[in-house]
């Protein structure tokens, strides 16, 4: 005998429309960052599908195709990974020949890690990805609009330092 069909789950609240949001998260400024972090990192791992990364993959990504190879323990402290997810993903940009180890000339025992030319390739393709996701994401909003939201963003970001 088979068991009826469960009707389907609602959405998760991050996914409704505002429209259906109790008013209480309209007025909570750290819920309207929630959101929009979420809807833009769901937007940009759609759209990383086609390159075979994932978001976590663009954000380390980033940090090796700034210059000198780094150990994966400085990326990992760089983008705040543990080192079971650091050795995660760099297994993973290695399989996908994105990513090599090398041995680290100023530390034996650790491991320097760099972008191949496909992965520095696949980066700079990614990159252009992110910036037309950030640009959609935030089109209700004009360019000065973007750029004062930025700006605002960066000394929240620098004040968390401190």
């Amino acid at each position: 005998m088979r068991k009826p069909k469960r009707p389907p789950l609602p959405p998760p609240p991050l996914l409704l429309k505002p429209e259906d949001f109790p008013s209480f998260f309209m007025e909570r400024t750290s819920f309207l960052f929630h959101r929009t972090a979420i809807t833009m990192m769901l937007e940009f791992g759609k759209a990383l599908a086609p390159l075979r990364i994932r978001p976590h993959h663009f954000v380390v990504m980033a940090v090796l195709s700034t210059g000198q190879p780094p150990s994966q323990i400085e990326v990992g402290a760089k983008v705040r990974y543990d080192r079971n997810k650091m050795v995660n993903i760099v297994d993973e940009l290695e399989q996908l020949g994105l990513a090599k180890r090398e041995v680290n000339p100023n530390d034996r025992r650790a491991k320097a890690v760099r972008l191949t030319d496909m992965g520095q390739a696949t980066y700079e393709a990614a990159l252009k990805i992110e910036t037309a996701v950030e640009e959609k994401c935030l089109s209700a909003l004009t360019a000065p609009q973007r750029k004062q939201l930025h700006e605002m963003l960066k000394i929240v970001v620098a004040a968390q330092k401190k």
